[in-house]
């Protein structure tokens, strides 16, 4: 039999996460991520402050997971303000 995953119900919303270490809130999301994935065909949205950023997120979600990554990168949508 194989494991499924079950989908925990978590209220939409908007989550804000702020701080002054972009590396300990990059792990953070990525920890949530990991932890809380959305479901088929759903976009996860992030606020960047550049293109940079969102290119360093979308690498440390395609990391591997043994590296603290979640090993894919896809669905995510980043927005600049």
């Amino acid at each position: 039999m194989e494991p499924r995953l079950i989908a925990r119900e978590l209220p939409t919303g908007l989550m804000l996460v702020h701080g002054n270490q972009p590396e300990r809130m990059r792990d953070l999301i990525v920890n949530w991520i990991g932890q809380n994935p959305v479901a088929p065909l759903e976009k996860e949205m992030f606020l960047v402050q550049s293109n940079g950023i969102a290119q360093w997120l979308k690498l440390a979600f395609a990391a591997d997971p043994e590296e603290g990554g979640c090993g894919i990168a896809a669905a995510f949508e980043m927005s600049l303000p």
